[in-house]
């Protein structure tokens, strides 16, 4: 067991022992309690729940050091993680009390849903994890709960939030997000040889190469489509490729400033940029396809700073008190992931420092057994 993991069991073991001589009889759970919201302690377990998932999701996109890593403002990753696990303790708790303040409550399909996600959770964890979150079936079950009356709420808070759509689509001017979808068939002037190393194309391979395509694009005027011919030229490669004029793109400005003097469903001839020849296809070139995307995280911004505002004010009624004394131990990235790696650290330290301590003593008795051979040979003499 490494440090990390000792230190916190001894601090729950100390809490426990404490909450019982001080608690006794009160019905309390013995656990550290991490926060507290008007008068309703929130205890490590909760918060372990948050801290789990969290290190999980992080932990699978990120490699350790994601942890350690300073933005701009000086401010190391762990840290800002911890402050919105925080406030999202915090927010999920409020909405779960102005839920049930509004009757929200759950059927009987929901709550069997519940108690089978809680064992499946529970049975997930290791018996590692187990005892460095302190979470069991029941704790879960009723974090469960309060997570969906928390989310009933917050979808109750969302739907009454009215938007005003034609005043944002007001804001961006439609021409400036003009899109153009095209379909391409394509030989690149670079290819892989056997080593898989990128080799350009001789000026006779090339020659050969618009050819192909002079070829597939005879068979397009007769009738066959982009796929048909990618079936017929194994040289041939097909694709899409989708851009908004002066944006980044898989396709470069060669390429874009050809697309946008077809009409809908026109076709080029072979046409040359650097990268290589094409048969260009237009599908559309006046897609809206971008300007909705725009209009749309708009509105999501839109009403996400009108719920905050709603979640502050709601906010407001109750009072917040975090027990730094508890918070402040918990170190994320630390927690929950990366046991193992700490485990086998702490342990190939411990063999190196035995094999040191090992070597050390087999050169003292050498010493040892030198210096007597040398006295001996003295008092012969």
């Amino acid at each position: 067991m490494n440090k990390k993991i000792r230190f916190t069991s001894l601090l729950l073991a100390i809490v426990m022992v404490l909450s019982m001589t001080l608690l006794a009889g009160c019905g309390k759970k013995s656990e550290d309690v991490v926060v507290t919201i008007n008068d309703e302690e929130i205890y490590l377990s909760e918060a372990m729940y948050y801290i789990y998932y969290t290190e999980l999701e992080l932990g699978l996109s990120y490699n350790s050091e994601y942890w350690d890593t300073v933005d701009e403002e000086g401010n190391a990753y762990s840290d800002l993680v911890k402050e919105f696990i925080m406030e999202s303790m915090v927010n999920s708790h409020i909405l779960y009390k102005e839920g049930q303040k509004a009757g929200i409550e759950i059927n009987s399909d929901v709550e069997t849903q519940l108690k089978t996600g809680a064992v499946d959770f529970y049975n997930s964890l290791s018996d590692q994890l187990k005892e460095i979150t302190g979470l069991n079936e029941r704790s879960i079950y009723d974090i469960l709960v309060k997570h969906y009356i928390f989310q009933m709420q917050q979808n109750n808070i969302v739907s009454n939030i009215e938007i005003d759509t034609e005043a944002i689509k007001a804001e961006f001017n439609r021409d400036e997000y003009r899109y153009y979808t095209t379909q391409y068939l394509h030989i690149p002037f670079v290819t892989t040889d056997d080593d898989n190393n990128q080799v350009e194309l001789s000026d006779e391979e090339k020659a050969t190469a618009k050819a192909t395509l002079e070829k597939a694009l005879e068979d397009i005027k007769s009738g066959k489509d982009f796929e048909e011919v990618t079936k017929e030229y194994e040289d041939i490669k097909m694709s899409s490729a989708n851009f908004l004029p002066g944006k980044e793109s898989v396709v470069d400005v060669e390429y874009q400033n050809i697309a946008m003097e077809l009409e809908n469903e026109e076709i080029t001839d072979v046409v040359e940029t650097k990268n290589g020849y094409y048969i260009i296809r237009m599908e559309n070139n006046n897609s809206d396809l971008y300007y909705n995307a725009v209009v749309y995280e708009a509105t999501v911004q839109k009403q996400s700073e009108l719920f905050n505002e709603e979640l502050e004010a709601i906010k407001a009624e109750y009072t917040v008190t975090v027990n730094e004394e508890v918070w402040d131990q918990i170190k994320f990235g630390r927690t929950t992931i990366n046991l193992d790696a700490e485990d086998t650290s702490k342990e190939e330290s411990s063999e190196t420092d035995e094999s040191a301590t090992s070597s050390e003593t087999d050169e003292a008795e050498e010493t040892n057994e030198s210096e007597e051979t040398k006295e001996s040979e003295e008092s012969n003499n």
